[in-house]
């Protein structure tokens, strides 16, 4: 109990009002009373200050107990209320109670007084720290229902218990309908790891931070940045699941978007090195076929005819590689050999970059193969070189290497958490201007850029690092003034060293037709002649049209017999999959196969997609899965 307790005394009898003080003094009551005696002057006193107890005669010649009860309960709610009187009846003393006074004392027994006053105003105060700490709660649950984030709190049983007013926003559902529900069966939690997982998670770790996708009540599809935190209760075993929400859809969609930009912006400096490798892969098919029209031997036939399929193969890899480094392609990682990739980017340099500027891939040991997306990487490297490039506006050294680091090598740029225990280091080296100290720990922040305004978007060294984390790798730079900067990629390796070189291929098998009857529709006559021509030696019987209209000709007069529309996506008037469409509404039977060489389009059931350039076995295979596949 605080120091000095603040008594209103009603008491119209003083030396009653005397009794009670030094009851209290002599039991070490420390108290400060004040007396009054009549309505007016209590109604007065409640009106001015604040006691902790009100002690209340029940009988006075002006006034009685019960409507200084309710007057004080009127004027201060808060306040411990005792009657202390001699004629107050056992019914009377009851119904005090219950109007609210918490004890009652008869004047022929006043030494049991000092205890209850003692326990009057700890109750008194208790219940104030209890409204107090419901006030608190309430502030806070109307915070939480202002807040942008969706606050959800799951019991361990994964049944919700809290719901704010951001989560009706986003989610649709009001929180009347969300509480009590099991989470599973509320939201569909796409791609997210089991709750037994996440629970073992947060055991360990009291929290997870991560990325989730959720579908909302209407059935769009949120990214979201996702922060999960045990609650547990006071003896440690867990109680709840705090989880926090950020709707990101529309950043994530942003920074995709801006990387897109910047890969656009690399294929700038990307375009006069895949000139060069174009021209050097069409030159040997050009003279290839002048020399195969000639009188030449069979050997020479044989070796001319491989060497415009290893030609044309590159080319069809150097325009796939084209367009999946402008798109954008989700990562997929997967064991790939660093060397060829190192050497490609730096022959682009080379062909590129200003003379001025010295190009070296250096000897690299026995590499093992990293886990990675190769299109990605690339965009790392060729970003990181164009880097160096313009750190040297008056020439110097770009040079290339790569070696293998490992865990125990304590390097703090390697991420605790990585899933190998050894790395492929890539460094990119020059010796160009150096970037200062002062910016060297904010150069991977998106936007910032020390290069002159128009001559970059800040979002090539950002890409680079959300690649790098992406792959699980980490990402080093060290920088000297005048001297030149090195940056160095840390990618997870497998235990497989990559081969110095491979066998050659089996040549692929290529399934012979059984005679079903196939209407081909391509726009290009040479492509329509070469696919006719392939079909009918493997057993095939074709049809052929040019656009869609000859198309929707020849189906309705052999539509009973067609058993494949081979056709290709984009051809003027009507594009290959509204073609299949129309076909369908009339009611064809036949399987579909559209030829396509900007990837798939979104596939409507049964119709399926092959990816040019392709070759004949590729074709013939595609051909019989769909043929063969059950209806």
């Amino acid at each position: 109990m605080r120091g000095s307790l603040r008594i209103l005394h009603l008491e119209d009898d003083p030396r009653d009002a005397e009794l009670v003080r030094a009851l209290l003094a002599a039991d070490g009551v420390d108290c400060r009373i004040l007396r009054v005696d009549n309505r007016p002057d209590f109604h007065d006193a409640l009106s001015r200050q604040e006691f902790d107890l009100v002690i209340s005669d029940f009988t006075l010649p002006s006034f009685d107990g019960l409507s200084a009860l309710e007057l004080s309960r009127a004027l201060r709610p808060d306040t411990a209320f005792i009657f202390v009187s001699g004629t107050i009846g056992e019914e009377v003393a009851v119904d005090s109670i219950r109007r609210g006074a918490v004890d009652y004392i008869i004047k022929d027994r006043l030494d049991r007084l000092p205890t209850a006053v003692r326990n009057a105003v700890r109750h008194a105060q208790e219940r104030i720290e209890r409204r107090r700490a419901e006030d608190r709660v309430r502030e806070q649950a109307a915070l939480l229902d202002q807040a942008n984030d969706a606050i959800i709190v799951q019991d361990m049983e994964g049944r919700i218990t809290f719901w704010n007013r951001s989560a009706e926003r986003l989610y649709g559902w009001s929180t009347a309908e969300a509480m009590g529900r099991h989470a599973s069966h509320l939201l569909d939690l796409t791609g997210s790891m089991s709750r037994s997982q996440l629970i073992s998670i947060l055991v360990r770790h009291g929290e997870w931070n991560g990325e989730i996708r959720q579908t909302t009540r209407s059935g769009e599809t949120l990214t979201l940045s996702c922060r999960r935190t045990l609650l547990r209760h006071p003896d440690g075993q867990p109680r709840a699941i705090l989880e926090i929400n950020s709707d990101i859809t529309a950043t994530k969609s942003l920074e995709d978007q801006l990387r897109r930009s910047q890969r656009l912006e690399s294929l700038g400096s990307m375009a006069s090195g895949i000139a060069h490798d174009l021209n050097n892969l069409l030159s040997p098919i050009l003279m290839a076929t002048d020399l195969l029209e000639s009188q030449a031997s069979e050997e020479d036939r044989r070796r001319l005819i491989s060497l415009v399929k290893a030609s044309a193969a590159r080319g069809a890899g150097l325009v796939q590689q084209m367009l999946s480094f402008a798109r954008g392609v989700p990562v997929s990682l997967r064991p790939f050999p660093i060397a060829p990739l190192l050497a490609e980017v730096a022959r682009h340099a080379i062909d590129s970059f200003p003379s001025t500027i010295q190009v070296h891939l250096t000897d690299t040991p026995p590499l093992p193969d990293v886990l990675a997306d190769p299109v990605q990487l690339h965009q790392v490297f060729l970003n990181l070189c164009v880097n160096a490039r313009d750190a040297m506006p008056k020439g110097g050294d770009l040079t290339l290497s790569a070696f293998v680091v490992r865990m125990e090598d304590r390097n703090p740029r390697l991420p605790p958490d990585a899933p190998s225990e050894s790395f492929v280091a890539i460094a990119i080296s020059d010796t160009g201007l150096g970037i200062p100290p002062a910016l060297i720990n904010r150069i991977f922040e998106p936007f910032f850029t020390t290069k002159e305004q128009g001559r970059g978007t800040g979002l090539g060294l950002a890409t680079v690092a959300t690649i790098i984390r992406g792959h699980g790798g980490g990402l080093d730079v060290t920088s000297e003034l005048g001297r030149g900067t090195t940056f160095t990629v840390f990618l997870p390796a497998t235990s497989q060293v990559a081969p110095g070189g491979k066998k050659p291929e089996a040549a692929p098998a290529m399934p012979p037709g059984r005679g079903e009857l196939i209407l081909l529709v391509d726009d290009e006559r040479a492509l329509r002649e070469v696919l006719r021509e392939a079909l009918i030696s493997c057993g095939y019987h074709v049809l052929t049209a040019g656009n869609a209209t000859e198309a929707l000709a020849l189906h309705a007069t052999h539509h009973t017999s067609i058993d494949l529309v081979l056709t290709d996506t984009h051809m003027p008037g009507m594009e290959g999959p509204d073609l299949i469409r129309a076909l369908r509404q009339r009611g064809a039977k036949s399987r579909f196969l559209c030829m396509s060489g900007n990837g798939p389009g979104k596939a409507d059931a049964g119709m399926h997609w092959l990816a040019k350039p392709f070759t004949a076995a590729q074709l013939l295979g595609a051909i019989r899965q769909v043929l063969d596949a059950p209806a």
